[in-house]
């Protein structure tokens, strides 16, 4: 018979038994090939694999809310709890580990599995496809396809992840979109079939979050940009200042005798969680480096003899320093109140571990502490049973000297000059400056804030130059604030003989020199013995500081006669101390849009260090950065 049939053959065929034997065996054969390559064909054992259902292999718990709220069917357990349910859903269960937990994923139509810490996973004993990709410190999470989907299986993990998006369900989700099949789905411009759209609409929130990861990336690169343009753009002085640090950095510059300039610094980097809000993820420890004034921040070394290099955030620092940077104060959680000190020749990071300060009595530290370098000694003012006090204490000893015991005066904001004298302002009516010698704790000297053009009080002041030429800059003014520059000679002559009226002291001996018994005794200064000069009466000056060697003074100050175009903020200036009649020669060094203030003067004078606030755009966040600017 040829393998060739005719329609009469068929028909004859089939009136015949022969011909019903033929088609019912090719009918047969057909059957059988097809369950033949069904059944060679390589598959799951279980309910079909679902590409919306998955299973997560975590130590942690929660793992699964995202993904379920996200409209995946997800379920989660540990190795361990996966291993045992294995055994309980699968009788006579010949294998372990990861392949047991596979078998329960094919069980139940699971078509992903989802590892934490796939490192810590031997996947040694499934084949997959190309083998076990290779796994670095980034590595969080492992998905391998089962069921249908595992012959072999296919492991894709996270990529790198985002500096920007840093939250796990995130990463989780990224090495499941890896996936082919999930990826197919975020692909744009792809033409998908009804399932795969099905599985877009289901999982959508999914879709949208790993979507948001490169739109944050982008928008945190345009605040970087916003910053950096901030910070150095918009500038109306020459010469323009810079960065001390870099642009994601909290800086607190502080020149040091050595010409360095230290930098507290705590970096951060920006944060989206949505990729719509921006936040900032500030660094767990404050660093200490050093560099020379206008150095960039590459060129910062690291400070380790200081404090080790840096303190935890959880140790909730506080730092004070003398004001020509000699001397650091340190508070910490951990180790209390220690002092640090530079001496003027010492290296660039050459500080030296000058011992703990035991912490004030009460009423003897109301005030912020002020070290001082060379004695190693910290001023602190205090209010005592109607009593102002400065005590002084050395680190490393307990006993404090306790200066000026004055009746109803308070004292606060002392300054050193030198290791010998301290100026503190006094708040009475009216108010003034006092001025101690630790080598005469038993005399205190009084001067009036009437001397600068009848003011009630002191606002601030700040003091510099040498104690046998100091330089006052005084903050004062009852309606308007007015810096003034003070040079009242040798303190070491104005201890041994304190000017006085002495036509007061005659009339009114008590109102001039105030002895009291076991107590210092107080010595009122006439105020036609000095010759304050005005620096300004304009900018509301504040931050004063003076320079090393007295000659200059900056400070902080803001309105229209500083800045018309940006009044509402405050920019730093500079003005000698030596100023001509009336004041003038103020030179403002920024005029910008954001606030400048309190400023420093390198070792040198020929630098000027400052900080400044800065609202990071698209944040609720303000964020301080140190700057610095030349002089000459």
């Amino acid at each position: 018979m040829s393998g060739d049939f005719s329609r009469t053959d068929l028909e004859a065929l089939h009136r015949s038994g022969r011909g019903k034997l033929v088609v019912l065996g090719l009918v047969l054969v057909a059957a059988l090939a097809a369950a033949g390559w069904s059944f060679l064909k390589p598959g799951g054992t279980g309910n079909p694999e679902e590409l919306h259902r998955v299973m997560v292999v975590s130590p942690l718990s929660g793992r699964s809310i995202p993904l379920a709220d996200s409209g995946f069917d997800a379920v989660e357990g540990s190795f361990a709890a996966w291993i045992s349910k294995a055994e309980d859903e699968v009788p006579d269960l010949e294998v372990d580990g990861v392949e047991a937990i596979m078998v329960v994923a094919d069980r139940f139509g699971y078509a992903w599995v989802i590892f934490e810490n796939p490192k810590d996973v031997d996947f040694s004993g499934l084949e997959i496809e190309g083998g076990v990709p290779t796994m670095t410190e980034t590595t969080r999470f492992a998905v391998v396809s089962a069921g249908d989907l595992a012959f072999p299986h296919r492991m894709t993990l996270n990529p790198e992840p985002s500096k920007v998006v840093r939250d796990t369900t995130t990463i989780m989700m990224q090495a499941l979109f890896a996936q082919d099949e999930m990826a197919e789905i975020t692909a744009e411009g792809e033409a998908l079939g009804i399932s795969a759209l099905q599985l877009r609409d289901r999982v959508s929130d999914a879709v949208e979050r790993v979507g948001r990861v490169p739109t944050a990336e982008r928008m945190a690169e345009k605040v970087v940009e916003q910053v950096v343009d901030l910070l150095s753009g918009p500038e109306r002085t020459e010469p323009k200042p810079t960065l001390v640090g870099h642009e994601l950095e909290v800086t607190k510059p502080i020149p040091l005798p050595n010409g360095q300039v230290l930098s507290i610094a705590q970096g951060f980097d920006l944060v989206s969680r949505d990729g719509v809000r921006v936040e900032l993820d500030l660094d767990k420890t404050e660093q200490f480096l050093v560099g020379a004034p206008g150095s960039s921040a590459a060129d910062r070394e690291a400070c380790t003899a200081l404090a080790g290099g840096s303190v935890s955030v959880r140790d909730s620092a506080k730092f004070w320093y003398a004001a020509d940077g000699s001397a650091l104060l340190i508070k910490t959680v951990s180790d209390g109140l220690n002092l640090w000190t530079l001496a003027a020749d010492a290296p660039p990071c050459g500080f030296v571990h000058a011992g703990s300060v035991a912490p004030a009595l009460p009423g003897l530290g109301d005030g912020a502490p002020v070290p001082q370098g060379v004695s190693g000694r910290v001023a602190r003012a205090g209010y005592v049973r109607g009593q102002g006090v400065v005590s002084v204490v050395r680190a490393g000893h307990d006993e404090d000297m306790v200066l000026g015991m004055l009746d109803g005066i308070r004292l606060s904001d002392p300054r050193w000059i030198g290791d010998r004298f301290i100026v503190a302002i006094a708040s009475s009516s009216p108010g003034g400056l006092v001025f101690f010698d630790v080598e005469q704790p038993m005399l205190a000297l009084g001067l009036s804030s009437l001397l600068f053009d009848g003011a009630s009080d002191i606002n601030e002041f700040a003091i510099g130059g040498t104690p046998e030429a100091p330089a006052l800059a005084v903050v004062a003014g009852d309606d308007v604030a007015r810096l003034y520059a003070l040079t009242p000679g040798s303190l070491q002559q104005l201890f041994d003989n304190p000017p006085v009226d002495a036509e007061l002291a005659q009339l009114e001996p008590e109102a001039v020199r105030q002895e009291r018994e076991g107590l210092p005794t107080v010595v009122l200064m006439d105020t036609n013995a000095f010759d304050p000069k005005l620096v300004t009466a304009t900018g509301g000056p504040r931050n004063v500081v003076v320079s090393g060697d007295g000659s200059k003074v900056a400070f902080r100050v803001r309105g229209d006669e500083v800045d018309a175009v940006e009044p509402g903020d405050s920019e730093v200036a500079v003005a000698s101390m030596n100023p001509p009649e009336g004041g003038g020669g103020v030179r403002v060094m920024t005029l910008n849009a954001l606030k400048d203030y309190t400023p420093r003067f390198t070792a040198d004078g020929k630098h000027l260090t400052f900080r400044t606030r800065l609202d990071v755009p698209r944040t609720e966040w303000v964020i301080t950065a140190g700057r610095v600017t030349a002089l000459e």
